[in-house]
């Protein structure tokens, strides 16, 4: 983790009291118990238990999930789409 606080104090932007803002540069994976709807920030959407799974080095930020992504994997949930449509 010491590596990963390295990375975020090199491409930080800004830190206020709504958090800590940097310049995408890493591809993080992260597993979560769900999805949740949320005023609370801009994307509408807040991942419930994150956890950090591992650094993608074989993956730049040209190739992180999408918002449309991450409102299929949303309704999914529900079962609202099929699998092959993400």
């Amino acid at each position: 983790m010491g590596y990963l606080t390295g990375i975020v104090e090199k491409t930080k932007v800004r830190e206020d009291v709504d958090g800590v803002f940097v310049k995408p540069s890493i591809v993080l994976e992260v597993t979560y118990q769900k999805i949740q709807e949320t005023d609370e920030y801009t994307s509408g959407y807040a991942l419930r238990v994150p956890k950090f799974v591992r650094l993608r080095e074989d993956k730049s930020v040209e190739d992180i999930d999408t918002l449309d992504k991450l409102k299929k994997l949303y309704e999914l949930q529900y079962e609202r789409f099929k699998l092959q449509d993400l």
